[in-house]
């Protein structure tokens, strides 16, 4: 039961992912919830590879077969912005893997190597401007005096001189006047670039605060809904005290109670439970000491994303989701 916390691990920092599929079993549980989790971390693309196609004889019926239960898997859930492709593979022959198999000349789609090759990720500039304060720069030298810089990678949005930021939690606001990457200077920059911002005032800014343009979006309450995948093999405990961290942010936190679990395989059909064990999907609530701004997943993913640590032992006890 290991693949669950594998997976999630895995994909939380990627945008594609590939689900094996052996073509003598079809579908199984760990398949539904591969699809899940991809679904779950809005993964940009999901190919499935029904693999083995030797030992079925490359068999059309086969993979029209496995092709159909997938294409059932996708669509009893609620539509989402996700490419699927769908490629009958044998791993061992090398069959659609990188050229096109003699084999299956029945199937006129692309090989798994096209898929990849051609794969582009997007970036998303149109989301709001978020960056976690990762350190804080206060220069004195002969080239920069009194220089002071905020430094920290834009996790979404993006960025020019002259812009109005606010830093929360305070709410002071400030305008940029000078964005630097090592030593080049920048008139603008975007998701993922790692810069250092100089505003034109004196504010008391540390790490772990947040720079952001509009805050109408934020969910600034204690308390917040999540999906979390729980991956410590000890269970949750709504008595215990967690911490929270997304970015640099971080407060303490507890579970004030468990909505439901979910069954990946069978997702229409909840289950009321009160405990979260290893590998379990669940729909929670989370009462926090401090708000640390977070976004509604599903409106921007770098900003609605947290893990849970467990306080005593300091193990990463689950990753979340803001719904």
């Amino acid at each position: 039961m290991e693949y669950t916390r594998n997976m999630v691990t895995g994909a939380s920092n990627s945008d594609l992912s590939i689900i094996l599929i052996d073509a003598r079993k079809g579908l199984l549980e760990q398949t539904h919830r591969h699809y899940f989790i991809s679904r779950m971390l809005r993964l940009q693309q999901v190919v499935f590879c029904i693999n083995k196609m030797d030992l079925v004889d490359y068999s059309e019926d086969v993979f029209l077969n496995i092709a159909a239960e997938i294409d059932k898997m996708v669509k009893q859930l609620e539509p989402i912005q996700q490419d699927i492709a769908i490629i009958p593979i044998s791993s061992l022959k090398g069959d659609n893997v990188v050229h096109a198999s003699q084999s299956m000349n029945w199937y006129k789609g692309a090989t798994l190597s096209t898929v990849l090759h051609g794969f582009a990720k997007k970036v998303e500039d149109t989301k709001p401007f978020r960056m976690d304060v990762q350190q804080v720069y206060h220069v004195q030298n002969e080239d920069f005096i009194d220089y002071r810089s905020y430094a920290g990678r834009i996790s979404s949005g993006s960025l020019q001189v002259g812009d109005e930021l606010v830093v929360l939690p305070s709410g002071k606001k400030s305008v940029v006047v000078e964005i630097r990457k090592f030593t080049k200077t920048l008139v603008a920059a975007t998701t993922n670039d790692s810069i250092q911002i100089r505003l034109r005032d004196d504010i008391d800014i540390s790490r772990g605060m947040l720079l952001a343009k509009e805050t109408n979006d934020f969910l600034f309450e204690k308390e917040l809904n999540a999906k979390i995948v729980w991956l410590d093999e000890k269970p949750a405990n709504l008595g215990a005290k967690y911490t929270i961290q997304a970015g640099s942010r971080t407060t303490f936190c507890k579970i004030q109670n468990v909505n439901h679990l979910i069954q990946p395989e069978n997702p229409l059909e909840t289950i009321e439970s009160s405990s979260i064990a290893l590998n379990a999907i669940a729909v929670i609530q989370l009462k926090l000491a401090t708000p640390i701004f977070l976004d509604k997943f599903t409106n921007n993913k770098a900003n609605g994303a947290f893990i849970l640590i467990d306080s005593q032992t300091n193990n990463t006890v689950a990753v979340g989701f803001v719904e």
